[in-house]
């Protein structure tokens, strides 16, 4: 937010003016201070960012602070762009692959499961009303793996390109979004027989990654001189924790950290198991029906996608010095990932044996739960138990709003499930 106020007041990428409000920040060796993050959550919104603060910038009648600094900004602004650039899209998306899942076959069951999975049941759900970037990171790499699968070019290497101008972290997912890509067009797609339909479908896939890659070079060369040098090579020393032999800009470890892969699957301060269990039951019935020559190739293909994704940020995650990622609610670090998950898995699960099918509802239901809390709260937690935690922020606060909100959220689930088995009786009849 503040390298988008510094550009709209200053036209500049530097944030020295505001260092004592934020420690995000990266130093260049010539002095000057940056974002310490990617650039796509401050380029891409910035028009929209720009209108809703001049707007704003007129009903403060130029009140300023004692450095002649506008107050930080407020809810307006990280409200409009969450609301239209996060929420909105995500419920286009939610939308449209549900009809593409009705389209192939799945049940009313599995398309609900998908879309209480996606917009409530996962971590990235817990960013989409905050400006944080991560869930404008899911929506972009959600938008790529369904482009992806409608062969939509353009839009997908747009909404790739996106997604890696949103978070560096998305890079280790393009071999695997290429090798699904290669799969499902042939292997012998890049055999010169076929060499016309090649570069055209290159072509597309280029042209829609031209813009994001015209603003990642732009960016990067202006603030760190050099289109391949990303921000976390001038990050603040308080975040360079990683002291080992072998690490990678002192943020990362050489290999990955198996008691943190633990603890990020089954921990109680940030594991999947406590905040999206359903990942747990349904991939492992997945792998076993792929095992079994039980799926179809679009079936294989889609789970392959998101749990080979899954897997690669897992294991990214672990070998990262900050894996806990601050105070969050859930495994931040592997949020771009959880509404593919979610999706393959509500395409795998009318094929799930009865009992398991109501397993994986259960463990929706906690994740849904546990949302609920979240929302009474806020999305912010610190290193401890976070169903503890939030169940304390709500019952010992004494703060009505706390209990409201989180009444609210569970009768809105209630009136769902009632909807839901209203729809299920009503096809059977």
């Amino acid at each position: 937010m503040l390298t988008m106020r510094a550009m709209s007041e200053h036209q500049t990428f530097q944030i020295g003016r505001y260092l004592d409000w934020t420690d995000e920040w990266a130093k260049t060796p010539d002095g000057r201070y940056y974002n310490n993050r990617a650039p796509g959550p401050v380029l891409l919104p910035f028009p929209l960012f720009w209108s809703v603060d001049k707007i704003l910038k007129w009903t403060e009648g130029g009140k300023v602070d004692v450095h002649g600094r506008r107050s930080w900004p407020g809810r307006e602004l990280r409200s409009s762009l969450s609301f239209f650039l996060q929420v909105l899209p995500l419920c286009f998306l939610v939308w449209v692959a549900s009809l593409w899942l009705l389209t192939h076959g799945a049940s009313a069951l599995a398309i609900h499961f998908f879309a209480l999975a996606a917009l409530w049941g996962n971590t990235s759900s817990i960013f989409m009303n905050n400006w944080s970037g991560h869930g404008f990171t899911a929506c972009f790499v959600f938008a790529a793996f369904f482009a992806l699968l409608q062969r939509h070019w353009v839009i997908f290497g747009f909404a790739l390109g996106c997604g890696l101008l949103c978070d560096y972290v998305v890079a280790v997912l393009f071999p695997l979004f290429f090798v699904v890509f290669f799969w499902r067009e042939g292997f012998s797609f890049i055999s010169f027989k076929g060499s016309g339909q090649t570069f055209k479908v290159f072509g597309q896939i280029l042209l829609g990654a031209l813009v994001p890659a015209i603003l990642w070079c732009w960016y990067h060369y202006v603030a760190f001189g050099g289109i391949f040098t990303v921000a976390n090579k001038y990050q603040n020393p308080i975040y360079v924790d990683v002291k080992e032999q072998g690490n990678y800009l002192g943020i990362f470890r050489s290999f990955p950290t198996p008691s943190i892969v633990w603890k990020l699957l089954f921990g109680a301060e940030r594991g999947v198991l406590f905040t999206q269990a359903w990942v747990l039951v349904g991939f492992p019935v997945g792998i076993y029906l792929w095992l079994c020559n039980r799926l179809s190739t679009d079936q294989v293909q889609i789970l392959s996608i998101a749990l080979f994704g899954f897997l690669l940020l897992l294991l990214l995650n672990s070998a990262y010095g900050g894996w806990f990622a601050g105070n969050t609610a859930g495994p931040r670090y592997l949020s771009s990932i959880f509404i593919p998950c979610a999706f393959s898995i509500a395409f795998l699960l009318d094929k799930f044996p009865n009992w398991l099918q109501w397993t994986t509802w259960l463990a929706l239901g906690s994740a849904l739960f546990f949302r609920a809390m979240v929302f009474a709260v806020n999305p912010m937690a610190p290193r401890a138990p976070l169903w503890q935690y939030h169940w304390v922020q709500i019952a010992e606060q004494e703060k009505l709003s706390n209990w409201g909100r989180f009444t609210l959220c569970l009768a809105l689930y209630g009136l769902a499930a009632f909807w839901v088995y209203r729809r299920r009786k009503l096809s059977k009849s």
